[in-house]
């Protein structure tokens, strides 16, 4: 499995996301409380078809608390997160370990459904139980078909010398570089957006879908839209990446 590299940078900004601080603080306890208690119905379950569900829900506990875990690691203040080896600069979160979760977190719930085959088995339980065996395997299949259809779109966003493309988990680029006004962080209360100006429109990509500090995105984007001498260097991403930190170091070239 081919996980970004995760380069310190200088630029950028020294805090996280409101999002970002409520998943350390409450999303893995919570996620890990409730993979616990699962485990433990589990266990303790009078039948078979409800010992079922309890791991399926158990499963898809920890495969939340691994997002919770991996999510924040990726996005720290001050770090960017470049794919090696992929013939321009990628800028992507760890794209194979999220579906791959997903897809475990997916499967988990579909399980369940054979139990729609046997409803004898499970009439008797209650209106959470049931409500859970009818509707889990949906919810199961949403996730794998939702997650398999994201991969039309590449992961992250790749700069190259033509210009940039993209973005699973958020608006499809494919931008030139002459079609580019430039780019900036957008914040709200909960989450960031690196907006890039288009001629024609302003893609707004969740912080989440280039992974990273977005501040230290946005500042490579804008080096290399405002140095177009310097885009040969894009086919190597980490040395793109400490090309302009070492430009923003030395201040011949400005971060947000």
């Amino acid at each position: 499995m081919i996980l970004p590299t995760r380069i310190p940078v200088s630029m950028g900004r020294d805090t996280v996301t409101r999002s970002v601080r409520v998943m350390r603080a409450w999303g893995i306890p919570l996620f890990a409380v409730a993979a616990v208690a699962f485990a433990l119905l589990a266990r303790d379950a009078q039948s078979e078809p409800l010992a079922g569900v309890y791991v399926a829900l158990c499963v898809v506990g920890v495969v939340f608390v691994l997002i919770a875990l991996t999510g924040p690691r990726w996005l720290r203040p001050r770090i960017v997160s470049v794919m090696p080896g992929r013939g321009g600069l990628v800028f992507s979160p760890p794209a194979v370990l999220n579906l791959a979760l997903s897809l475990v977190a997916g499967v988990a719930m579909a399980s369940v459904s054979r139990l729609w085959l046997e409803p004898e088995q499970w009439a008797y339980l209650g209106y959470y139980e049931r409500g859970a065996i009818l509707i889990g395997p949906l919810a199961g299949v949403f996730i794998i078909v939702e997650s398999l259809w994201s991969l039309r779109r590449p992961a992250g966003l790749t700069l190259d010398e033509r210009g940039m493309r993209g973005v699973r988990g958020g608006p499809r680029c494919d931008l030139a570089w002459p079609d580019v006004k430039g780019a900036k962080v957008v914040e709200t209360k909960k989450q960031r957006f690196l907006a890039l100006n288009a001629v024609d429109r302003v893609a707004r990509i969740p912080e989440g879908a280039v992974s990273g500090d977005v501040y230290a995105v946005a500042t490579v984007v804008n080096s290399y839209l405002q140095n177009p001498d310097e885009r040969g260097r894009l086919v190597d991403g980490p040395d793109a990446v400490r090309h302009v930190d070492a430009e923003v170091r030395s201040r011949r070239f400005s971060s947000q």
